[in-house]
């Protein structure tokens, strides 16, 4: 059963979609409320938050002058005392290591590094997204 009916300029039937002007209601955009159980199984399942970027653009220009003068960033996410940051040129992982913190790890992968990522979304009872990027970095002995 073709819907629609509708055919193009070679004859061949196109669905009904909904015609790129249309604005799409923010109710679809609006994030979910987090009840008690979620944030409980959030802390639980250690699960990633998004955090200001221009927090930490400003903590990563002063402090520790890790991004060049021309890079900002534009995600950043934290996980437990680790944080991923996405920068407008590359990917900055920091990783908090022993039982004091004092010891950080800091891993750059510029973006012509990136050779695919998988995105997983949240289901009914499965609630945590996933990102997985693959890299081909030849300086991090056994990848990253």
């Amino acid at each position: 059963r073709v819907e629609g009916k509708h055919k193009d300029a070679d004859g061949f039937y196109t669905p009904n979609l909904r015609p790129a002007d249309m604005p799409v209601s923010p109710d679809i955009l609006a994030p979910t409320k987090t009840g008690a159980i979620d944030k409980l199984m959030g802390y639980l399942g250690a699960d990633a938050k998004a955090i200001d970027p221009a927090k930490v653009n400003a903590a990563l220009h002063g402090d520790t002058h890790l991004l060049q003068a021309d890079e900002k960033v534009v995600l950043a996410y934290k996980n437990g005392r680790d944080t991923l940051v996405f920068s407008n040129k590359r990917i900055l992982l920091v990783d908090v290591k022993g039982m004091s913190g004092k010891r950080i790890a800091y891993k750059s992968f510029p973006y012509r590094s990136v050779r695919g990522f998988a995105v997983e979304s949240a289901g009914s009872f499965d609630s945590d997204s996933e990102l997985k990027i693959w890299l081909k970095c030849y300086w991090i002995k056994g990848g990253p």
